[in-house]
């Protein structure tokens, strides 16, 4: 790997001066409605926010709070639609059916685009392992954690391997996060009231050993696991700054599981909902990868390059071009060739396929970028925003600027970085801002020169 070279931030600013250019501000390409999908939520106590508050009455036992993660990650993206199953007390076995019928929680999977799990807590007695060691001694908490509870995590990979496998035939065109579990105490906190040095460490590593089990079964099942461990760490129990309530804070449901700022960190651990439109070229074909919901949809759909008409599709059907259909994406190869710098706009338009071909710039876009140029924004797990440029583009005269909610975040320009930090590699540029404190939801922008070529939410 080389390093690129990179000017230092010297003062906060909004837009940048490179060569006389002043950067254009940021085009709004997408709409929150046209984010699509719908989102199913599954899980035990650690998903319906026992200790988060605001709990909804109507959930009753299964103690669903409003700034559970299910709800905080919904909000995001109002245009998503979403439903939360999670209850608590669920177990792999009734996981399926704690907060409603097996039929309804089946039908709603069947029509998922993402769905999001916690559980197995519950299977290696969570509850009876908390009483255990409140009230027990040291040497009587390590001997159950010993005995009991390793006898129950031996048994759960087969139990999750039988669950994963129902979510996988119910929903067939879902991606699928499975949401691990944190350490409940800082390991690093010099005293904790109700609970010894030797307690603390003995229900950590009783966490760990939930996690990693859980973590192997969700990779087998081709699952995303996403290992809150590494955010809570300093947030445990008896730290400073606390997300897990401690026993005897609240009701005993509510005992050493997180609070709204944990579930607000999960959340942010999400992937953000699939985009409807992403567009990429190999070999001079170009492809627009869509989610299956909108290439089914009564939407036509309008491939635009320089401005010419490339093709559509409506109602499943693809015109001048060839699909492949993967998980939740149907890929569209429409038959025209392009090149570097070629620009692909694609679009809603009114109405159904005919003769009519409205220029882009009269349509609500999904998307309006350039061949081989940016190739990736993502959200790093320290909240900050990674790009992948093509190498000709980090080098060219043409400024790429970076902005994230509308400010300016960094650019490069003749292969220098601004505000920017990075590498280069044999798929490209890599970048990462010297900003963070972003998270899924928020919205990047990045032009090239006067031109939107990305315009989508993390």
């Amino acid at each position: 790997m080389t390093c690129v070279k990179t000017v230092a931030a010297l003062a906060a600013t909004t837009a940048l001066v490179v060569g006389g250019f002043i950067a254009a501000a940021p085009a709004s390409a997408i709409t929150a409605g046209q984010l699509t999908g719908s989102a199913v939520f599954l899980g035990d106590s650690y998903a319906s926010g026992n200790a988060a508050g605001a709990y909804d009455t109507a959930s009753g036992d299964c103690h669903r709070s409003a700034n559970a993660y299910p709800v905080v990650w919904k909000a995001a993206y109002p245009g998503v639609r979403g439903q939360s199953f999670a209850c608590s007390g669920a177990t792999t076995a009734n996981v399926l059916s704690a907060a409603a019928p097996e039929a309804t929680v089946a039908a709603a999977l069947g029509s998922a685009t993402q769905v999001t799990i916690t559980v197995g807590g519950n299977d290696i007695g969570f509850p009876q392992a908390v009483t255990q060691c409140l009230l027990g001694s040291d040497a009587e908490c390590d001997d159950y954690l010993r005995t009991t509870t390793t006898t129950l995590v031996a048994a759960l990979p087969a139990k999750l391997d039988a669950l994963y496998a129902r979510i996988n035939a119910l929903a067939p065109n879902a991606s699928v996060e499975v949401v691990g579990y944190p350490r409940l105490f800082d390991a690093s906190a010099t005293s904790c009231s109700l609970w010894s040095v030797a307690k603390r460490q003995a229900m950590n590593a009783m966490s760990d050993r939930l996690s990693d089990a859980v973590a192997a079964r969700a990779a087998a099942a081709g699952f995303v696991y996403r290992d809150v461990r590494g955010d809570f760490t300093g947030h445990g129990i008896c730290s400073s700054a606390p997300w897990i309530v401690d026993a005897g804070t609240g009701a005993t449901w509510e005992w050493l599981h997180p609070n709204a700022a944990g579930h607000a960190r999960i959340a942010a651990l999400l992937a953000a909902p699939q985009h409807p439109v992403e567009v990429s070229a190999s070999g001079g074909r170009l492809k627009v990868a869509m989610t299956r919901e909108l290439h089914a949809s009564a939407n036509r759909v309008i491939i635009w390059v320089n401005g010419a008409y490339a093709g559509e599709t409506y109602r499943g059907s693809t015109y001048y071009g060839s699909v492949s259909a993967r998980r939740n994406t149907v890929e569209v190869v429409p038959s025209a060739t392009v090149k570097a710098g070629d620009r692909v706009q694609v679009g809603i338009v009114p109405g159904v396929p005919g003769n009519s071909y409205p220029s882009p710039g009269s349509v609500s876009l999904l998307a309006d970028t350039q061949v081989d140029s940016v190739y990736s924004a993502t959200l790093t797990g320290d909240g900050h925003l990674a790009v992948v440029l093509s190498n000709a583009l980090f080098s060219s005269a043409n400024q790429t600027t970076f902005y994230v909610n509308g400010t300016y975040h960094g650019a490069t320009n003749r292969g220098t970085a601004y505000y920017l930090s990075g590498w280069y590699g044999g798929d490209g540029v890599h970048l990462t801002t010297s900003d963070g404190g972003f998270k899924h939801g928020d919205r990047v922008t990045v032009t090239v020169g006067s031109q939107t070529v990305m315009d989508r939410v993390l």
